[in-house]
């Protein structure tokens, strides 16, 4: 191969790597803030909402805390903003290099101020609803607090 191909080559892949993470940043950008719960199912079933009332996402640029009034549990997340449907991997920070193995692997979706958020407990889900008898798939509805 030439090596001004091989520039072009190089500097074309460079460009796109720029691209997937400037649309990461993006992305990030527009879930930061707090998120009350509006709905949770489990495995085909609605949740009840009074033990949840309290319950809060509330997304940074570099994590997810789940707050419950009581305690709070923090997540690293990445995203699939180019996939179909979006995707979202929740990793835990205190597992340190074993937390990408060990992250549940979900999907997402953002319009205006709801974001769904669908996951599973080993697979990623496909859709945005939960079966029942299912592999503990949850999904969460949840709706932006104005500021």
């Amino acid at each position: 191969m030439k090596p001004r191909l091989l520039i072009l080559l190089a500097a074309s892949l460079l460009l796109a790597a720029d691209a997937k993470e400037d649309e990461g940043k993006k992305e990030r950008k527009k879930l930061q803030g707090t998120w009350s719960v509006v709905s949770i199912e489990v495995n085909g079933e609605q949740v009840p909402m009074k033990d949840f009332k309290d319950f809060r996402w509330v997304i940074t640029a570099d994590k997810i805390t789940w707050k419950d009034g009581k305690r709070d549990q923090d997540f690293n997340y990445e995203l699939g903003p180019t996939q179909k449907p979006k995707t979202i991997d929740l990793l835990f920070p205190e597992r340190g290099a074993q937390a990408k193995d060990q992250a549940i692997p979900g999907i997402y979706s953002l319009e205006g101020d709801t974001l769904k958020i669908s996951y599973g407990k080993k697979k990623r889900p496909a859709e945005f609803k939960t079966q029942k008898g299912g592999d503990k798939q949850a999904l969460f509805v949840l709706k932006r607090e104005k500021p």
